[in-house]
């Protein structure tokens, strides 16, 4: 697959990924990578609020929970993408080219 070269933004949790949003210009980011779970503000939510201003982000959840919960949870609605853990980062580099490529 060879190198891939991205400029990664992080950001520790949801409240710092929300005021690097607010500091960052829409069609600034190419995808958004959350976690589904996380201790204040679930991954969904985090994508609602960060498409409010950048709707043509594309997003990539990742979880370690099965299918038939991330559905009751409804985040596979709407062909969200997904990477269930654990991968490796060659398995995270090809997801993240597939949604580039494909949106």
């Amino acid at each position: 697959m060879g190198n891939q070269v991205y400029e990664v933004v992080e950001a520790t949790n949801d409240k710092v990924a929300l005021e690097i949003l607010s500091t960052h210009p829409a069609g600034h980011f190419d995808i958004l990578i959350t976690d589904v779970v996380m201790p204040v503000m679930g991954g969904r939510e985090l994508v609602e609020k960060f498409r409010e201003t950048h709707p043509k982000t594309n997003n990539l959840y990742m979880s370690g929970y099965t299918d038939d919960d991330m559905l009751q949870q409804d985040v596979l609605n709407d062909n969200n993408a997904m990477i269930q853990k654990p991968f490796t980062p060659t398995t995270l580099a090809e997801k993240v080219r597939e949604i580039l490529d494909s949106r």
